[in-house]
């Protein structure tokens, strides 16, 4: 790990590089000795660029200045995904490319995914593996025409690679770089397909080692060639050593407090919010306002919104002068209409200009007040810090609170537009759902909402006039058929993979039938038998380094009566309680709008 106690080290280590990345650039010059002066130059040049600008990193609670990745960083464990599955504990690129030379490394939001590729920028360089490059590939939106090969170029040269595009393309030839693509799920989903495939052919055309980062996203599906790894969920101890280790300006003793309930209990009861180090970093913010803990990921959002909105610049003795004059609701509403725009562009991060062309439409959408939108910008900067500056462009704080302020804004919308906004996320047929939570907050936030517009009619479209029907074989069979086209087996040594159909309306399906799983009752979804056991299970139905269609199957083979019964994801079991599932939300409804009549009618009477 770099600061700046050992930054001249850190260049002394890159020279471990030197002599390799020499003799392949004399491969596309003629001079002599004067190039390799230049070349050594250009080398430290390039060494030092990746240290200045990678060591150090803005942090949720520290924003004004980056900090050193040492000051924050806890080492990052990873969950193996193949057979025999385990634990890779303070992970580093060299533990990493031993689990494969091409690794995609998948993570929820605020899993610390972004930070960890910054870590192995830097760890590259002091092991002496590969020049490192870090591309974040949501930079791709901005030019749908550009490819990747020729903008990873570009990005080397702009950053002081020696010898200029000639050697940058031979050094990515012959793999004397390591590839950090970051953000995959951060691309606009009408570029991202084609954006896979141009990943895959430069894992297959050079010798380069690649790491792809992601929120777990469908578009992953089927790279036989790259291994796969998941950040793994903080450990108590991991907890409680980024805690202390998080800058954090209020009273020492809220820390000291915070993790005393850790060790005593917290930590296992909230697990699914501590475990994640963005999530665990909120709970600090909100632990000083009360030390009830919400259960809910949208009362979770409400109440760090809440703190940061009341809160900043307090225990300084005086608050910050804001730029607008909104109350905590008024900003709430406008920041919601503004999230709501910008997640419809798909865009994350925008130019300032652009920033106040949002804001003006969201003054429209939120009825606001006529409020200066550069002062709102301003605020939501300094005052409120959910925006953030990124060089000339702003970005939200974190993804997760745009998604939660776009579910706050339908929440509150006029049910025509609800209608509208759900209907709409709901047929894109992207794996949007996969990796943004809008829905799933406006489901907290507005189960009858989601229900009446999304699920209960996307569910009798998908089931049919039979759904009220227990599942048929036949039914599963269909419904499988249109998911999936087949089984990928890698290695002779590893599970199958689902080969996902590449169209809309299958990832239409797998987006529905995750969500209802996710958001509807334990009882109707008791605990599921592991997808790796049915993936082990169906190995055989498959030859290795062979990917094998269904269509190849007969009408009687075995593979369908160990798949609809194997009791996992997908199996006939698993589809049909999703089904049961939707007359269950049609009872729901029944009884809301009974109860609202009966209440209306009450009303009048008196």
């Amino acid at each position: 790990m770099v600061s700046a106690a050992d930054a001249v080290s850190f260049v002394d280590r890159a020279m471990q590089l030197f002599p390799t990345a020499l003799a392949a650039a004399k491969a596309v010059t003629k001079a002599g000795d004067f190039v390799e002066f230049e070349f050594r130059n250009a080398h430290i040049q390039y060494c030092t660029a990746v240290l200045k600008n990678y060591c150090k990193a803005r942090t949720f609670f520290v924003r004004d200045e980056p900090q050193y990745l040492d000051e924050f960083y806890v080492p990052t464990s990873l969950l193996t995904q193949s057979r025999g599955s385990r634990r890779l504990e303070k992970a580093n690129l060299d533990s990493l490319l031993k689990i494969g030379p091409r690794v995609i490394v998948d993570g929820t939001g605020g899993s610390g995914k972004t930070v960890f590729m910054r870590y192995l920028m830097l760890d590259s360089i002091e092991r002496g593996i590969a020049y490192p490059v870090l591309f974040e590939l949501r930079t791709l939106n901005d030019d749908a025409d550009l490819g990747l090969e020729d903008a990873l170029v570009a990005h080397m040269v702009a950053n002081g690679f020696p010898l200029g595009v000639d050697y940058a393309k031979k050094a990515i030839k012959q793999g004397q770089v390591v590839l950090l693509l970051d953000g995959l799920d951060e691309v606009n989903f009408s570029r991202r397909r084609k954006l896979a495939n141009e990943i895959r052919r430069i894992s297959t055309s050079t010798d380069c080692k690649i790491v792809v980062s992601s929120r777990p996203d469908l578009t992953l599906e089927g790279w036989e060639l790259f291994s796969r790894v998941r950040m793994a969920p903080l450990e108590l101890e991991e907890a409680c050593e980024l805690v202390e280790k998080i800058r954090f300006d209020d009273d020492e003793g809220i820390k000291v407090r915070f993790i005393d309930s850790l060790r005593s209990g917290l930590f296992e009861s909230h697990h699914s919010f501590l475990s994640n180090p963005l999530l665990l970093s909120i709970m600090l913010l909100t632990y000083g306002h009360s030390a009830d803990i919400p259960k809910r990921f949208s009362s979770f959002y409400e109440r760090a919104y809440i703190a940061l909105f009341e809160k900043h610049d307090a225990y300084k003795g005086y608050r910050r002068e804001r730029e607008t004059d909104l109350d905590i609701s008024e900003f709430s509403a406008l920041f919601a209409a503004f999230s709501t725009i910008t997640f419809n562009e798909g865009v994350f991060r925008f130019a300032s200009t652009d920033a106040a062309k949002f804001v003006k439409i969201a003054k429209k959408l939120a009825s606001s007040r006529d409020i200066s939108e550069s002062g709102f910008i301003e605020d939501a900067k300094q005052a409120v810090c959910l925006l953030v500056e990124e060089g000339l462009d702003l970005s939200f704080v974190h993804r997760s609170f745009q998604e939660y302020f776009t579910a706050k804004y339908i929440q509150s919308a006029n049910r025509n537009i609800q209608k509208a906004l759900i209907e709409r996320y709901g047929s894109q047929g992207s794996s949007q759902f996969a990796v943004d939570n809008v829905l799933r907050y406006l489901y907290e936030l507005s189960p009858a909402v989601v229900e009446e517009f999304y699920l209960i009619p996307s569910l009798r479209k998908t089931f049919g006039k039979s759904y009220k029907r227990k599942l048929t074989h036949a039914k599963w069979k269909e419904l499988v058929l249109t998911m999936f086209v087949g089984l990928h087996r890698p290695s002779d040594d590893s599970t199958v993979g689902f080969m996902i159909a590449d169209n809309k309306k299958a990832r239409a399906l797998l987006n529905l039938f995750s969500f209802v799983r996710e958001v509807c009752s334990e009882s109707h979804f008791p605990a599921m038998v592991a997808m790796k056991d049915l993936r082990e299970e169906l190995s055989i139905y498959a030859e290795p380094e062979t990917t094998t269609p269904f269509s190849s199957f007969g009408a009687s083979d075995p593979v369908w009566k160990a798949f609809a019964n194997h009791g996992s994801f997908f199996s006939l079991s698993d589809l049909d309680r999703i089904r049961a599932e939707l007359i269950e939300m049609e009872k729901r409804v029944r009884v809301k709008e009974d109860t609202e009549m009966e209440f209306l009618l009450g009303a009048s009477g008196r």
